[in-house]
């Protein structure tokens, strides 16, 4: 299994509209609302 998030820089905005911007550049898809569920992510390099 596979499992991918959509990514990228802050570049000066706030975290949500971030969001909105890179999930629509990565896959298309228009986020009208954000909503928080995890506290932290960790990255692993695997």
């Amino acid at each position: 299994m596979l499992i991918d998030a959509c990514a990228g820089l802050l570049d000066k905005d706030n975290a949500e509209e971030c969001i909105k911007r890179e999930t629509e550049e990565e896959t298309g898809y228009k986020v009208t609302e954000v909503k928080k569920f995890l506290r932290h992510i960790c990255l692993l390099d695997l």
